[in-house]
């Protein structure tokens, strides 16, 4: 049975908007188990870090403002301009009160939601400790997030969306890294893309309307290779396919390449390096996976003073097809994920609660002490899966190890898992497949057709999980729950619930002559109830002795008649006394009526002279 824990609301933190629109509808959320953070995902463009505490506490909300556009718009201002493209316009508000890098904002940019000013009672659970606002970009609403990530032993957050890429450091309450997708590869872009047109996305939606009529085929040229323009399908799941734009002119193109998976992982960031370090894998919708290096500071009391510094590290990895996951193996083949420290009970809402992750992790450690153990250059495994192609990538040396490719249908939705205590690839296939792969070795276990080709719900929201289990929405309110491991198949019939307590049953009453008698349908005559065939008879039974006839019927004759007489005797008597009755209620009747009628005249008399009767 499933049961409601907690429920957290965060239109509290914001205005009240008239609006139609739903900025505030919840379109992704990650939970981090070990430092109990949870980080929520907006439609409004907007994302909230919540923290667990028990004690109930009121505290401003930290607020960072920034704008996020994919391409210098020729026509845009110069506040936006510095905003989209660099760091080095960032609002900060909330417990530092001051405002971070080289040049502040004016004034905060238009956004969805507004955060309530001043401060908030925060009830005891989840309680909101810095709200990231994305700002309108030429009247328009910033793209929705399309991949969200955290790390407690970090203290980051990473969020992206059609544009680019936003990094947050949760301790400091700043904004570390805000560029579009286009910087991230510098000199390294392979993508030839063009100016942005002045126009507003309306404006060129009814232009090409207008335009496809009159402009002959002829003289439409084709869309530059790259270029992206998410379809409608895409707008439902951001996770799902991007599809080409239609031909349009090639100065009204816009190039659009959206940030679809992040993770945070200590890993061999540059081919040949010795020793890991803490970075950021990002994928994108056209099958790039660039790796961003994070500098922390060394110590635990420096974390919460000197900056996190975040760039790219230059290793750029190409697949066909949008980004789906990024999952880091050991030499061991273990699964390679930095943790940081537990929650404790007692703590408070304040930064130095917050688990500080300063220099090299235990699980950099290992890896580096388990790669020198081992003869073979490379000490950790990349899995990287697009909706096209799976591969096994060797790190340091940044070699593909193993690899398949998807003939016909693309992976929809993909996820390293645990089955038999073993880790492998389970992957969804858009042809309504399930695929099961080996890691590193990419071998398949298992092939088998589930579901329809055209249930994109089920593609929206299907996820695996460790022990072969895997969840899904079936309809709008209902649940699909599956297995892909056969031993926990075998234990369903256990696992099942069952509706009512079993008992022991009591036992049956014994049968009853009347209930025999009575209850039966058989027919049944006088003979065998009370003839010689149902037995012999009791000795206290009644013998029927026969008489004269005559004296007996003439005796019931006398019998009835005097009781006849008697019963029209008694009925006269009551129809005389009934009209006693009634003549008796008539005369009270008319006396009452002659005593009112005289109080009447008494009264009217009462105060006149003899002279004036």
């Amino acid at each position: 049975m499933l049961q409601v824990l907690y429920t957290l609301k965060t239109g509290k933190l914001f205005e009240r908007r008239t609006t139609t629109d739903e900025p505030l509808a919840i379109s992704r959320l990650v939970l981090c188990q070990d430092s109990r953070v949870l980080v929520v995902a907006a439609a409004g463009g907007h994302v909230v870090v919540f923290r667990f505490c028990q004690h109930e506490a009121t505290a401003d909300v930290s607020v960072v403002h920034t704008t996020l556009l994919s391409e210098l718009d020729e026509h845009a201002s110069a506040d936006a301009h510095d905003a989209g493209r660099t760091r080095s316009s960032q609002g900060v508000s909330g417990d530092k009160g001051g405002v971070q890098g080289q040049a502040a904002l004016s004034h905060d940019p238009k956004t969805s939601v507004q955060v309530r000013a001043g401060a908030h009672k925060l009830a005891p659970g989840y309680q909101a400790d810095l709200v990231c606002l994305l700002g309108w970009v030429d009247d328009e609403p910033p793209a929705p997030v399309s991949s969200l990530a955290y790390s407690s032993a970090y203290g980051t957050v990473a969020f992206g969306n059609d544009n680019g890429l936003v990094v947050l450091d949760c301790l400091q309450k700043t904004l570390l890294l805000c560029v579009s997708t286009a910087d991230l590869y510098g000199t390294q872009d392979p993508h030839a893309r063009t100016p942005r047109t002045p126009l507003s996305r309306k404006e060129q939606d009814s232009r090409h309307a207008s335009d496809g009529a009159k402009t002959p085929p002829s003289e439409q040229r084709p869309t530059p290779a790259g270029a992206l323009e998410p379809s409608a399908a895409s707008r439902l799941d951001k996770d799902a396919a991007f599809s080409r734009s239609s031909s349009v002119s090639s100065t009204e193109t816009a190039f659009r390449e959206a940030v679809v998976a992040l993770a945070f992982v200590d890993a061999y960031t540059k081919r040949h390096d010795e020793r890991t370090t803490p970075s950021l894998w990002v994928g994108t919708s056209v099958g790039a996976l660039l790796v961003l290096d994070i500098q922390l500071p060394t110590t635990a009391d420096a974390r919460l003073q000197q900056p996190v510094m975040v760039s790219p590290s230059g290793s750029i990895f190409r697949l066909r097809g949008a980004l789906l996951t990024v999952a880091l193996l050991d030499c061991s083949g273990h699964l390679v994920h930095s943790t940081g420290d537990k929650w404790k009970a007692d703590q408070r809402r304040c930064p130095s609660a917050e688990p500080v992750r300063a220099g090299t992790s235990k699980a950099s450690r290992t890896a580096s002490q388990s790669g020198e153990a081992n003869s073979d250059p490379d000490r950790q495994m990349a899995v990287v899966v697009s909706e096209q192609q799976v591969r096994v990538i060797s790190l340091p040396s940044h070699t593909a190890r193993f690899k398949a490719d998807m003939a016909a249908d693309g992976i929809a939705r993909a996820d390293v898992v645990t089955l038999k205590d073993t880790l492998c690839l389970a992957c969804l296939l858009t042809g309504a497949r399930l695929l099961v792969y080996s890691l590193p070795s990419l071998r398949t276990l298992l092939d088998a057709d589930y579901g329809s080709a055209g249930d994109v719900r089920m593609a929206r929201t299907f996820c695996f999980s460790n022990k072969g289990h895997a969840l899904y929405l079936c309809s709008p309110s209902e649940l699909q729950k599956l297995t892909l491991s056969a031993d926990m198949a075998k234990e369903v019939t256990d696992m099942l619930g069952e509706l009512f307590i079993p008992c022991d049953t009591p036992e049956a009453p014994k049968p009853s002559f009347f209930r025999n008698l009575f209850g039966s349908s058989a027919v049944l005559d006088r003979e065998e109830l009370f003839g010689d065939s149902s037995g012999k008879a009791l000795r206290m039974t009644a013998t029927h002795i026969p008489g004269p006839a005559s004296l007996t019927e003439r005796q019931t004759t006398g019998t009835l008649s005097e009781i006849g007489r008697a019963r029209e005797a008694v009925d006269e008597r009551g129809h005389r006394l009934g009209e006693l009755d009634d003549r008796t209620q008539r005369m009270r009747d008319n006396a009452e009526q002659f005593q009112s009628n005289s109080r009447a005249l008494a009264d009217k008399y009462k105060n006149k002279k003899w002279y004036q009767l």
